[in-house]
């Protein structure tokens, strides 16, 4: 039986790609047509979220998070998934205290990854989650399979990765600084590396 997924929403357009995936997926995984596993999801205002990350405050953004992870598992909640990059940062202390377990982004991109043998991985995001890249903030470290900073670690093996900046406004659907073409003109770049 599928088990009750949380989704921890910071952006709405990263929960909404979340939910309409996990739904639009899960009747191939699960072989039955229209069938998902129950889904949940919490979200803070995206202002409360925005605040703490202009000053730095990540324990506040960990709070956030583990507040709607609480919210979740009173719901029913059996696992929780965070569709958003930049709040990884503090992945490692929100696992520290959370009573659920948490699918940790790029942990299942890179077994995914490794599961189809790819040699290059992109990564798309704010330019908060490149600085914390070149920083080393937002590395897990090799036990846990992949590397950001010295490059990617898939299945054994080390391959390239890209990081680009999307785009600044997420609340803008359609930022006029990086539409669409540019997602596909930055792919063709990466595929042709």
């Amino acid at each position: 039986m599928a088990r009750h997924i949380g989704i921890v929403a910071c952006s709405a357009e990263g929960a909404a790609l979340c939910y309409t995936t996990v739904c639009t997926e899960a009747p191939e995984l699960m072989g039955k047509k229209h069938a998902h596993p129950e889904v949940s999801m919490h979200t803070h205002p995206f202002s409360d979220y925005v605040r703490l990350l202009d000053a730095g405050k990540w324990e506040g953004v960990a709070a956030l998070m583990l507040s709607s992870e609480d919210k979740l598992a009173k719901a029913g909640a059996q696992l929780v998934i965070c569709p958003d990059n930049t709040i990884h940062r503090v992945f490692d202390q929100v696992a520290e205290k959370a009573k659920l377990p948490w699918l940790h982004i790029a942990e299942e991109v890179a077994k995914e990854a490794g599961r189809r043998n790819y040699k290059k991985v992109g990564l798309i995001g704010t330019a908060m989650l490149r600085e914390m890249r070149t920083n080393g903030a937002g590395n897990r470290g090799t036990q846990t399979g992949y590397r950001g900073e010295g490059g990617f670690r898939v299945g054994g093996r080390a391959a390239t990765v890209e990081l680009y900046l999307a785009a600044e406004k997420v609340i803008d659907p359609y930022p006029t600084e990086f539409g669409t073409t540019s997602y596909a003109s930055v792919g063709m770049r990466l595929l042709t590396r």
